[in-house]
């Protein structure tokens, strides 16, 4: 089962009228969505919210974020800096919760 057909399932379940069902699957979609967000993902997926993610090309890895202002990718580390255009980051995957928060409903 892809993404798309998760989200569809999910969305779909909402109009269920077993409420148990419907539930029960909604649940069960949310855990697979997760579980596909924790995957490397293309870059071009990212977000440009600013918002930082763990990225990744063919010989580093580090967290970074989209700067809006130089429209480049930018790591968040001690040494801030662009990533050069010979290369710039290929995948991306979201950071896991930090530990001891709570995750969303």
């Amino acid at each position: 089962m892809n993404r798309e057909q998760i989200e569809e399932l999910f969305e779909r379940s909402k109009n269920d009228r077993a409420i148990i069902v419907g539930s029960e699957v909604r649940q069960l979609c949310t855990l697979a969505l997760r579980g596909l967000e924790a995957q490397w993902q293309p870059i071009e997926t990212a977000p440009k919210d600013g918002s930082c993610f763990l990225a990744c090309s063919g010989s580093w890895q580090t967290v970074c974020h989209w700067h809006r202002a130089a429209e480049s990718w930018a790591t968040n580390g001690p040494l801030y800096s662009l990533y050069p255009p010979d290369e710039p980051p290929t995948h991306w995957m979201p950071l896991p919760p930090a530990h001891g928060a709570k995750e969303p409903t």
